[in-house]
C-alpha cells in the first residue's frame, strides 16, 4: 500500500527535492508552498504524514516559518509532523520541538535517516 505524504513549505527547490526523496522511498506525495491549499485535504485525513520544509531563517520571520506546522497541528492533531530544516540556534529547535512534531531533520539530509523517519512515523500512525 502506498501511503499518501503532504510536503510543504516556503522553498519549491526543497520542496521538490523532498518530493523526489520521499516518492523514491515507495510512497504518493503531494506537495503545496501554499497553506491554504493544505487545509481540507488535512481536515479529511487524507494524509498519513506530513512532511514541512522551513526556509532559510533570513527569508521570513521565525512566526512565519513555523505558523505552517502550528496550522496543521491546529486541524489535524494526530497528524505526524516531520520538520525538515537547515541547523536551527538552540531557541528556534526548541520552539520548533514545543510544537509536537514528530521529528526534526537537519540538512543535509541523511537519506538513510529519512527512510527510518518516514517508516516510524507511519508506524506509528498505524497503532
Amino acid at each position: 500500500m502506498t501511503w499518501p505524504v503532504l510536503i510543504c513549505g516556503e522553498d519549491l527547490s526543497s520542496i521538490q527535492s523532498l518530493q523526489a526523496l520521499v516518492e523514491s522511498e515507495g510512497f504518493s506525495v503531494d506537495a503545496s508552498m501554499h497553506p491554504s491549499q493544505v487545509v481540507g485535504p488535512c481536515l479529511r485525513g487524507r494524509y498519513k504524514l506530513a512532511i514541512v520544509a522551513l526556509g532559510e531563517e533570513d527569508e521570513s520571520s521565525e512566526d512565519e516559518r513555523l505558523e505552517l506546522i502550528r496550522l496543521i497541528h491546529e486541524i489535524n492533531p494526530r497528524l505526524p509532523v516531520v520538520v525538515v530544516s537547515g541547523p536551527e540556534s538552540l531557541q528556534i529547535e526548541r520552539e520548533i520541538r514545543s510544537l509536537g512534531i514528530f521529528y526534526l531533520l537537519t540538512t543535509p539530509l541523511s537519506r538513510r535517516e529519512l527512510r527510518d523517519v518516514l517508516r516510524c512515523a507511519l508506524g506509528r500512525r498505524e497503532r
